[in-house]
């Protein structure tokens, strides 16, 4: 799997998939799997400031 951390707001998630799924392609003999997830590290309600909110999104990989 591969797995980056997003930080801020989640109307920015879709920029840290697109990188993951970049940095994906560039490792040889790797492939991006089915069915990537976020984890939410922090909840939005308990946040003070939302540019430090942290989601995981772990992309499972397959092997060419």
């Amino acid at each position: 799997m591969a797995k980056a951390v997003h930080l801020g707001p989640y109307d920015g998630l879709s920029r840290t998939y697109d990188a993951l799924h970049e940095w994906i392609h560039a490792e040889p003999g790797y492939d991006d799997g089915p069915g990537p997830w976020e984890s939410y590290v922090d909840s939005p309600a308990d946040a003070a400031d939302m540019a430090q909110l942290r989601t995981e999104v772990i992309w499972p990989l397959t092997r060419d």
